[in-house]
């Protein structure tokens, strides 16, 4: 028997986003569209009269914002937040959105927002950290209770410290993160990401030089990293076919 079709509704003041969110959101299988809104008070009456599943939301709106309705929104309601600003996205992780969509929305992208929404109808929280790409967005949970959001390709390099990771960025921030390697190696796009030792994974893209060094091992230097990172010869096949 097949699942129940999410009840969908759209809240997106930009009349050709709106329409334009709708006609990716009907070819998506499982999706029932049962309302539009360009405003605050139309999205509340979706919300009360349509007992929507789901609802893709801007922030920006007339009559409010996007957070002013989801301070009332019905329990269980889960919501895909839709911006052009990135300045809006970690308040709307906060505030427990399922994703978040930078606009122009991509269908590939949309497809891995629905993904987790799925996911987590079915009690999977492993649906929010399916694999991401180079465009998307990382939504960090810190040591200390602290959070942070940041592009995928700000990350120069992931360096195990137990069962924690510290994150490297490209502004020379890094970040403290309880999870271990093995989790970035699963998320991160293979395409970009590669393992250069069995505590160290890099951004193939900010490898700035690879220099031999002694017994058979190499040094990596990495944009925004003030020390090169030592590489095995284990892994230097792998970094090699990368870089091409």
């Amino acid at each position: 028997m097949s699942p129940e079709p999410l009840r969908t509704i759209v809240v997106e003041d930009e009349r050709l986003v709106r329409e334009e969110l709708v006609r990716q959101l009907a070819r998506m299988p499982g999706i029932e569209l049962v309302g539009e809104a360009a405003d605050c008070d139309t999205a509340r009456a979706l919300l009360r009269d349509r007992e929507p599943v789901l609802a893709f939301l801007d922030i920006e709106l007339a009559g409010g914002s996007g957070f002013d309705l989801l301070a009332s929104a019905p329990a269980g309601l889960r919501t895909i937040v839709v911006s052009a600003y990135e300045a809006h996205a970690l308040r709307a992780f906060e505030v427990s959105a399922v994703d978040y969509l930078l606009k122009p929305v991509h269908p590939e992208r949309l497809e891995t927002a629905l993904a987790k929404v799925k996911g987590t109808l079915a009690g999977s929280e492993a649906a929010r950290e399916l694999p991401l790409g180079y465009d998307d967005h990382l939504f960090l949970a810190l040591t200390g209770g602290r959070t942070t959001f940041l592009p995928v390709g700000n990350v120069v390099a992931v360096v195990a410290e137990g069962d924690y990771t510290r994150v490297h960025c490209v502004d020379g921030l890094e970040h403290r993160v309880p999870k271990p390697l093995r989790h970035w190696q699963a998320r991160l796009p293979q395409q970009a990401f590669v393992r250069i030792h069995r505590s160290v994974i890099v951004n193939v893209r900010r490898v700035r030089r690879v220099d031999a060094w002694l017994n058979h091992r190499f040094r990596v230097v990495v944009e925004a990293l003030p020390k090169p990172l030592m590489m095995s010869r284990r892994y230097a096949q792998a970094l090699k076919h990368r870089c091409g």
